[in-house]
C-alpha cells in the first residue's frame, strides 16, 4: 500500500526550517525473503525541486522517536510518501494493526531547527511504554518515579481503562478482547499530561 500526503508550506521568513514529526513503525514479518524493518517506509520530497531525501526505514518496531529533515526556504510543496508493503487498509483505519505493516505520523509541523521543547516534550521524553505492540501486559514508566492517573482510549475516543500508578511505574495486564491501536494518557500530579499511542495484539 502507497500513500502520499501533500504539504503546502511558506519559509521565506524563516532562517533554518527543517519538517519534525513523531513516528512509530510496526511490522508484520510476513513479507518472504525481507526482515521486517524493510517492509514499512517512506519518502520525503519536494515536487517544486524535482528533489528526494533518501528513503527512510530500518527503524525498531513500536518505538516512538523525533523524525527531522531539512527543507528549502520558500513558498513550495513537500510530500510524504508511505509504503508498506503488507497489510489491510480497511483494518488499518477501523485500528486494526495487528496484522501488517503501519506508520503512525503525528504532530506534523515545520519549524527553526533550533526550536526549544516545551515543557510537554521534555515531560514526554522521561516516558516509555514498552513493549509496543504488546500482548498480553504493557509497561507504563515514569523516569523520574512520579504518581500519574493513566487513561487508555479507543480510537473511537471510548475509555478502556483507567488505573493510578502510584510508584512512578505500572504494569497493565490487558484483557484478551482489546486488539488494535489505542492512545494512551498519563496525567501526572502538577497537571502536566503525557500521551501517547500503543498496539494490542492479544490473540
Amino acid at each position: 500500500n502507497k500513500t502520499r500526503l501533500n504539504i503546502c508550506y511558506d519559509t521565506k521568513n524563516m532562517q533554518d526550517p527543517v519538517l519534525r514529526f513523531e513516528y512509530i513503525p510496526y511490522y508484520s514479518g510476513e513479507v518472504p525473503g525481507l526482515i521486517p524493518e524493510f517492509t514499512s517506509l517512506h519518502e520525503i520530497s519536494f515536487p517544486d525541486y524535482n528533489e528526494q531525501l533518501p528513503i527512510q526505514y530500518g527503524f525498531s518496531e513500536g518505538d516512538q522517536r523525533t523524525l527531522t529533515y531539512d527543507i528549502p526556504i520558500g513558498n513550495e510543496e513537500l510530500t510524504i510518501t508511505v509504503l508498506c508493503l503488507f497489510g489491510n487498509e480497511f483494518e488499518a483505519s477501523n485500528g486494526n494493526l495487528s496484522n501488517g505493516d503501519y506508520q503512525l505520523f503525528d504532530n506534523i509541523r515545520i519549524e527553526e531547527r533550533g526550536t526549544v521543547a516545551t515543557e510537554d516534550e521534555l515531560l514526554q521524553a522521561d516516558i516509555s511504554v514498552f513493549p509496543n505492540p504488546a500482548n498480553g501486559q504493557i509497561n507504563f514508566v515514569d523516569a523520574k518515579d512520579r504518581e500519574f492517573n493513566l487513561k487508555v482510549f479507543g480510537i473511537d475516543g471510548k475509555q478502556v481503562y483507567s488505573q493510578k500508578a502510584s510508584k512512578g511505574n505500572f504494569t497493565w495486564d490487558i484483557e484478551q478482547s482489546l486488539n488494535g491501536l489505542f492512545i494512551y494518557e498519563m496525567q501526572f500530579q502538577d497537571g502536566r499530561t503525557a500521551n501517547g499511542k500503543f498496539i494490542l495484539e492479544n490473540r
